[in-house]
């Protein structure tokens, strides 16, 4: 008999801990669903959020160039004002940090989970220079 496991809530509760801000993640776990559980549990699920996303480390500048480049298409491709407005500069450039922030640990946490479940493997003999 083939017996398979659900693990969707184990991976949500992962990718909660390693895109959403720690010091509020707690009051946040209900609101997605998710139980608080006890707070040892929570300490554990930190550190290894932590050692998940520690794996990146040697790449976060690229992510973060990526994810910049990205934020960049999809505001220019969808920014558009309501007719008889206007987007300012400042409106555009807190959009483009936002969407870089949203885009970057998104992807961070993607590819940590796929580190971790080693779908992926991380090569840290290639050293990748981007300008």
């Amino acid at each position: 008999m083939d017996e398979t496991i659900d693990r969707t809530l184990l991976v949500k509760r992962q990718l909660a801990f390693d895109i959403l801000p720690h010091d509020e993640l707690e009051e946040m776990l209900p609101e997605l669903g998710l139980t608080g559980g006890d707070p040892e549990i929570f300490e554990l699920e930190h550190a290894d959020s932590h050692a998940r996303l520690r794996q990146l480390e040697p790449i976060g500048s690229l992510l973060h160039v990526f994810s910049s480049l990205c934020a960049q298409m999809f505001n220019e491709a969808y920014l558009r004002p309501a007719v008889g407005e206007e987007i300012t500069e400042e409106q555009r450039e807190a959009f483009q940090r936002q969407n870089t922030a949203v885009i970057q640990s998104s992807a961070t946490a993607v590819l940590a989970q796929l580190l971790d479940m080693k779908v992926l493997v991380f090569n840290r003999m290639i050293v990748v220079k981007l300008m």
